[in-house]
């Protein structure tokens, strides 16, 4: 170290006059390994033609920000331990435009604060600061009455076991279910004056790896801290700040844990905080204290705002590498030579690279060093330079090297890597893209070549030449170039080069120049993409997909590339197919990695905005090359408020109808009918009232309750208190799940049938959320219902977030197959969803409980899959690592592309839920009532679920029925919603239509309540009517017309009508064209208005209105 010292007085003097200037970091260097390296470092830079400036340990103490604008650039040789306030210090310097040298990143994995002349990380603080504090016994368990400690629990019969041994409370839970608390009240808050802090003495005893402490305050409001725990005792320091607000008082969120209104301590086990380990858990707590927070401790303990700088900080932008044989050099590093490798090394979570032109990026992310097994499989970018041409760091520089081997930057390749990456940094040109504006084009597509410049320095840049080429097939069919290029300081520039469309397999690429000298480079494939000559088709019939004439069941992942892992920009993150977020290198490694695990399909989804970039056309086409299908979401929107132009715009630009690739659209994500959601549909609610009871008075009596109504009068819907609980409202909640029913239908069957008419190749439907699971108790929702989408989609699409859990809580997913069946057994199911995440808040990285949890819930879902029949399964989601904006890890691989234990288990299941047999017919149906259950299908299910299981387990397939399965017009029973008598003036349960179309005889579509003209009726005196019927009886028509129950439709005009009887017997969804003439004698003005009757039983079904004018 001592060599180091004597260095930089040497390096200053021969330090020439204007040269930038680099100041030099690092803390307690003198005798670190990191000593040697700092003296390498510094001599890179001022090879690279800098000043190199020795900064003291204390410049970023003392509460003042310090003044970096005199630096062009700060080297940091221990990134990794730095002083907590440096942090924020340093993003305003990139800020400012200033770089950033990091080497043994993550940048302040280890933030320091000093005690007592020393540097300590936070949590070393903790303990020591515990230690040394005088503090107030608030519970000695020695010493506790324990019976005066409230116990909680999810279900009793899982309860934990609560003894006071050797001084210490122990806590054993066999095996949790949710959540496991153990409480203490007090009447006034247990904190003296000026106590702040919580201290709490525990340890682990056996798999709990982490404990919540939670304070209730007098309001109700709550407030949770996770600590860690260890197998030794530990003492903790919890300060306010540490107690994070949870689901409670809503108005508190976003403040702070106040002491003084301290009501109850809580001593928690919880998945939500503390792990998914659930079983044989023990833990001990033999203290509790209140302290004081010394102005020292209150400075090194308070929180602040993380630092979130790409490629730098914080930790969770990095992840392990495993399976690594060797280091590749990339970008600025190649030629190297052998890198080496590094005892200790990291992965950056990888961002897109500089190829592809015009994608609109704010910066250049270039990897140097790159991870690989023996096999040459990438395991990470391990170095990578990150240059800001836009945006709020606008013209810093980042270079992070994640290796942690400080004997690796002393080595002739470490050397190196920092001589050039110094070079590098000093360069001021940087390429941000370059290549072709497109991946993947359509037939006779011209592209355009080009580069996107910026000047990173403070002088002008002259002289540049700009090349740019497209290579067919070895020869070079097109190359342009511009030469003489200027910049200006921090100017971005554009050169763009059309270029004539090409058939089959290109290489663009860009190269830029400067004396001769190549300054940066890009190159990338295109191709060009078209509809095969004879598509095979992905189809659907009997309730099973078909392929190439043999079943075929999806099988995958929801997908979105590991490009956008760990990032907070939303945006960059969600919309992924975009210019700037997509990379055709991390895709196609992605791509594949999905294929080895057995995916034969993923789910994807495009956003309108990014139609144009054409990413979905190169996504399509990898996946078409590695055998796999896509289930495709079309954004934004929902049929609810369908943005049909736009839908229709995605499908045929990109000629999606003649892709075979794709399988399914999806044209609505996990929607509900929440309050919010409901409430703009108050008024449909009151016109289905008056058009299906007569008039809001007749429902009111038929229901034997009044229709809600807001404080004006108003016509709204039912409460949380109506759901679950049986009671007055009961008839009046069936009703409005019929017109919700019937809402639905309306919205997806019309979007699906506008679908239809550009693209008859595809299947249409939607993500469903919460629908169709029988557990589901939500009282402030209504799960969208399979009974009438049966009609409207083309396949079910579920969710599985309520089977997370052991056996017990997957195995009802079966019903939900089941009940898919009874609505509509033509139809295909498959889970749409179904994952749990593995991210551990509390230590910031993903425990092996968690993973753990995650294979058997795996196991136990595929058990579920294989033994119900599903027809696929696509899981939430690729990529592991951390996702910022929810707090998450949902991912089946590891960052690294090695295997999770989960991603063994998707692997093996493969084969064995694409080739399962089909599954056994029904041999036993059950009788269910719906309109019996204010909670719908979980009411439905908690009735049959004893009867459902005691069948599965006597070897039964069970079905499900109603009193109206296997009916017609003519006999099914004739009871209303709600189970009220049929009056002719309520709906029928089991009698139900709907009008999909209503034309005029020369084809101008007529909707209910518009107004036609004279002139359009008169010559062709006829209406035309598409219907569906909706209802589980058959409608009797066509040869079956003769008697009692055939269905007629009947148009009125006036005191006029016509009737016709349908023209065939429609099963259930069926759907046919009827060709009704108008009344004898009409004239306009005139409402006509249509309906339907099962021929002495009962009207049934809507009754749309047109007005006639002259």
């Amino acid at each position: 170290m001592r060599s180091f010292f004597l260095m930089i007085p040497l390096l200053l003097a021969a330090a020439a006059q204007g040269q930038p200037l680099a100041g030099l970091y690092g803390v307690e260097l003198d005798g670190s390994p990191w000593g040697p390296v700092a003296g390498a470092a510094a001599a890179a830079f001022t090879e690279a033609g800098y000043t190199v400036e020795r900064l003291p340990e204390d410049f970023f103490s003392g509460g003042t920000p310090p003044d970096l604008s005199r630096f062009a650039v700060l080297v940091l040789p221990d990134a990794g331990r730095l002083p907590k306030d440096a942090l924020s210090a340093l993003e305003a310097f990139a800020r400012q435009g200033g770089g950033i040298a990091a080497l043994n990143t993550p940048l302040g994995r280890e933030a320091l604060v000093p005690l007592n002349g020393r540097w300590m990380t936070v949590p070393a603080f903790r303990e020591a600061y515990a230690a040394e504090t005088p503090k107030t016994p608030l519970v000695d368990f020695a010493a506790e009455d324990i019976s005066t400690w409230r116990p909680g629990f999810r279900t009793a019969e899982m309860a934990g076991k609560h003894t006071v041994a050797n001084g210490a409370l122990l806590v054993e839970i066999a095996k949790m279910d949710g959540w496991d608390t153990f409480a203490k009240d007090f009447a006034s808050s247990p904190f003296p004056g000026g106590h702040t802090a919580t201290l709490v003495r525990a340890r682990a005893v056996r798999n709990a790896t982490h404990l919540a402490v939670e304070w209730t305050e007098a309001d109700g409001s709550r407030w949770i801290a996770s600590m860690p725990l260890s197998p030794e005792w530990r003492d903790y320091v919890l300060t306010p700040e540490d107690f994070h607000f949870w689901e409670s008082v809503p108005a508190r969120a976003g403040t702070v844990f106040n002491p003084e209104n301290a009501r109850s301590l809580t001593l928690t086990q919880a998945f939500t905080h503390t792990g998914y380990a659930d079983r044989d858990l023990a833990y001990e707590v033999a203290t509790v204290h209140t302290a004081p927070l010394s102005e020292e401790a209150s400075a090194a303990l308070r929180g602040h705002k993380p630092v979130k700088l790409e490629t730098l900080c914080p930790a969770y932008k990095f992840f392990p590498v495993a399976d690594t044989a060797r280091m590749r050099a990339r970008g600025c590093l190649e030629g190297i030579g052998d890198p080496g490798l590094p005892g200790a090394f990291m992965g950056l979570h990888p961002r897109p690279t500089p190829n592809g032109f015009d994608k609109g990026r704010a910066y250049a992310w270039e990897p140097l060093l790159a991870a690989e097994s023996a096999s040459g499989d990438y395991r990470g970018a391990v170095a990578a330079l990150m240059t800001h041409a836009d945006g709020p760091f606008k013209g810093s520089l980042w270079a992070s090297f994640a290796v942690q081997d400080p004997a690796w930057y002393l080595s002739p390749a470490g050397g190196e890597a920092l001589a050039r990456t110094a070079r590098r940094i000093k360069e001021p040109v940087v390429l941000v893209d370059g290549g072709a504006d497109f991946f993947t084009c359509l037939e006779g597509q011209e592209l355009r070549l080009g580069a996107t410049l910026f000047n990173r320095g403070p002088e002008a840049v002259e002289g540049l030449r700009v090349t740019a080429s497209l290579t067919v097939g070895g020869a070079a069919p097109f190359e342009a170039a511009e030469d003489a290029v200027r910049l200006a300081p921090g100017e971005s520039r554009q050169i763009a080069f059309p270029v004539p469309a090409f058939d089959g397999a290109a290489t663009a690429s860009v190269r830029v120049e400067r004396g001769g000298e190549t300054v940066a480079a890009a190159a990338h494939e295109v191709r060009e993409w078209k509809p095969r000559a004879t598509p095979k088709y992905v189809t659907a019939a009997d309730g099973r997909f078909e392929l190439g004439g043999a079943r075929w069941r999806p099988h995958g992942i929801n997908y979105m590339p590991s490009s956008g892992v760990a990032t907070e920009d939303q945006p960059y993150f969600e919309r992924w197919l975009s210019r700037r977020s997509y990379d055709p290198e991390v895709i196609q490694r992605d791509l594949e990695r999905c294929r080895n695990m057995g995916c034969n399909a993923l789910s994807v989804f495009l956003y309108y905005d990014d139609l144009k970039a054409q990413n979905l056309l190169d996504l399509l086409r990898r996946m078409d090359a590695l055998g796999m299908k896509a289930n495709v979401s079309l954004r934004p929107g929902t049929p609810m408020e369908f943005p049909w132009e736009q839908v229709r715009e995605m499908i045929t630009c990109l000629r999606l109808a003649e892709n075979d690739t794709v399988f399914a659209y999806d044209l609505a994500w996990e929607p509900q009918f929440r309050p919010s959601e409901r409430d703009p549909f108050n008024k449909d609610w009151e016109e289905w009232i008056i058009e299906r009871y007569g008039s809001l008075e007749n429902a009111e009596k038929d229901w034997g309750a009044p229709v809600p109504r807001d404080a004006r009068g108003n016509i709204t819907n039912f409460t949380e208190e109506m759901i679950g609980v049986e009671g007055p409202w009961s008839p009046m909640i069936a009703a409005y799940r019929r017109f919700l029913d019937t809402l639905l239908y309306a919205k997806y069957s019309r979007a699906r049938d506008l679908i239809r008419r550009i693209d008859p190749n595809h299947h249409v439907s939607f993500r469903m959320s919460m629908a169709g699971d029988p557990t589901d108790t939500q009282r402030n929702t209504m799960l969208y219902d399979f009974a009438y989408l049966g009609g409207a989609v083309d396949l079910f699409e579920p969710e599985a977030y309520g089977r997370i859990g052991d056996w017990e809580r997957v195995k009802p997913g079966a019903f939900t197959q089941t009940y898919a069946r009874w609505a509509n057994p033509a139809l295909p199911m498959i889970w749409a969803e179904a994952g749990v995440h593995v991210w551990d808040m509390a230590s910031m990285s993903v425990p092996e409980d968690k993973l753990a949890f995650q294979e058997r819930f795996y196991t136990d879902f595929y058990r579920m899959v294989l033994e119900s029949g599903a027809d696929g399964v696509l899981w939430w989601w690729y990529p592991g690592g951390f996702r910022s904006n929810e707090n998450s890890d949902y991912g089946v691989i590891n960052p690294d592309g090695t295997d999770r234990p989960v991603t063994a288990v998707i692997r093996k299941h493969a084969p064995l839920v694409e080739n399962a047999p089909d599954p056994a017919p029904e041999d036993l149906r059950l009788a269910f009532d719906r309109d019996s259950h204010t909670n719908g299908l979980s009411g439905v299910y908690t009735a049959l679920q004893g009867e459902y299981w005691d069948a599965v387990t006597a070897g039964k397939t069970p079905g499900l029925r109603t009193e109206g399965t296997g009916t017609t017009s003519a006999d099914c029973p004739l009871v209303a919603v709600g189970n009220r008598p049929c009056t002719g003036s309520n709906p029928p349960k089991y009698l139900d239509a709907f009008f999909d179309a209503v034309l005029t005889g020369g084809g101008k579509l007529l909707e209910s309540g518009a107004t036609v003209s004279a002139a359009d009726l008169s010559q062709t005196p006829f209406l035309v009517v598409t219907l569906t019927n909706l209802g589980e009886a058959a409608l009797l028509g066509g040869v079956d017309a003769a008697g009692p129950g055939t269905v007629m439709l009947t148009v009125t005009a006036g005191g006029a009508a016509e009737s016709v009887p349908l023209p065939r017997t429609l099963a259930r969804f069926e759907r046919t064209r009827v060709r009704v003439p108008l009344p004898k004698g009409w004239q306009a003005p005139c409402d006509l208005v249509l309906s339907l009757e099962a021929r002495e039983r009962t009207p049934f079904g809507p009754r749309p209105r047109i007005s006639v004018a002259p």
